[in-house]
């Protein structure tokens, strides 16, 4: 029995020995990882050739930024919103322009800003506004326009979430969301017009690249930081984000995996990540898949009339035509 009792304890000292070891090169390999995609912050900021690229995009409009500021404001309104556009001829335009488009594609015509903003609401203001901003700074090419539906898709589904967990802003998440891929579009930009570089241009951090831009920008640091960390969720437990951050990095790390269902009818999910970090962080119990289906997708639903035409495309490829009323 002596012996028995002995070899059972060396086996499950070796054993212990092992699952270190493990634990060990998954710390070792993680931090390797995040040195490798999120780390060397100083060779961006201090780049001449990054710096120079950032210089050459056009800043947002004027309005935009005031837009912004309004938004973030917890105590805005309805009423202070339509007050400031009053001042603002072109931002006015912009909206009415754009939501009497084939973009929103709406059975009659919306001819006052007042209707407009209550119709669609502060969040889809904002994301028509800055659709038209970016559309400025970028080519209008497919390319593009893919990038834009999955950041306006991404920014509405993280807005429900923080409504459904109760967690962070939803405004602010939303415009986050919105934002998260800008460094991508400009990977995009410079590949076009420099198509020798591509290769070299792909290696570049899209996230540290757009949390830089959108610093120059004066977007507020919540935000570009938000950006920066939303990359380590892909390999780093969430005790390892800021705890500042972690609300917004959960949020947008679940409307992404929420994202990839809608467009391609599956989740991007394997229990080997931290997937379950981020979800349980959030107060939900269901499996990705299912919080899908029975929390986001009824929600998106019952608001589809007020999003652009290519979202309601993408709701009606999950639900079909009876599903959206």
């Amino acid at each position: 029995m002596a012996c028995r009792t002995g070899l059972a304890g060396r086996r499950a000292a070796a054993l212990y020995d092992k699952s270190y070891l493990l634990a060990a090169r998954a710390r070792y390999l993680t931090n390797y990882l995040k040195d490798q995609c999120i780390g060397r912050q100083m060779d961006y900021e201090s780049s001449e050739l990054i710096q120079g690229i950032l210089e050459k995009i056009p800043r947002l409009p004027m309005y935009q930024s005031r837009l912004l500021t309004q938004l973030l404001d917890e105590k805005a309104s309805t009423d202070r919103l339509i007050e400031m556009a009053g001042t603002d001829s072109s931002l006015v335009s912009t909206v009415l322009k754009t939501i009497n488009s084939y973009y929103y594609n709406l059975p009659s015509p919306i001819a006052d800003f007042r209707h407009a903003v209550i119709f669609l609401g502060f969040n889809q203001i904002y994301q028509l506004v800055q659709k038209n901003s970016i559309q400025k700074s970028m080519p209008d090419t497919e390319e593009f326009r893919g990038l834009h539906a999955h950041s306006n898709l991404i920014a509405l589904v993280s807005y429900e979430i923080s409504l459904l967990s109760k967690r962070g802003k939803p405004m602010v998440v939303s415009i986050t969301g919105l934002l998260h891929d800008i460094g991508k579009s400009v990977i995009l930009l410079l590949k076009g017009n420099n198509p020798r570089l591509a290769g070299l241009l792909d290696t570049l951090n899209h996230a540290r690249l757009g949390a830089l831009l959108l610093r120059k920008w004066d977007i507020p640091a919540t935000i570009h930081q938000s950006i920066e960390f939303l990359r380590a969720a892909d390999f780093s437990p969430l005790a390892d984000i800021p705890e500042d951050f972690r609300d917004p990095v959960a949020i947008l790390y679940l409307a992404h995996l929420c994202g990839d269902y809608l467009t391609s009818g599956r989740i991007s999910y394997h229990p080997g990540e931290f997937t379950l970090d981020y979800v349980e962080h959030l107060g939900f119990k269901e499996q990705p898949a299912d919080f899908v289906l029975k929390q986001v997708l009824p929600v998106l639903k019952n608001k589809q009339h007020t999003y652009p035409e290519e979202i309601r495309q993408i709701l009606a490829q999950r639900c079909g035509p009876r599903g959206l009323k």
